[in-house]
């Protein structure tokens, strides 16, 4: 806790919430490939989100649930 003492309730706030949206945004586009449906999420829209702040975890649930590991595309630029 020691270390979060200097960063601002809101910047963590954001923080933990784009990240959150990442994680979802990320398993949904995972289960929209898997089901073969039209609504996948735009590789231009995750890209943003993981610039806005949400690369960590994004990150993490791409290699958890294997999605998108293989696209160089997306390991450069997240």
């Amino acid at each position: 806790m020691r270390l979060l003492y200097g960063i601002n309730k809101y910047v963590l706030l954001y923080l933990i919430v784009i990240n959150i949206f990442a994680i979802i945004l990320t398993i949904y586009d995972k289960w929209a490939s898997v089901n073969k449906t039209k609504a996948r999420v735009r590789e231009r829209n995750l890209l943003l989100v993981s610039l806005l702040g949400g690369a960590l975890f994004m990150y993490f649930t791409m290699v958890i649930i294997r999605h998108k590991t293989k696209h160089s595309k997306f390991l450069i630029g997240i």
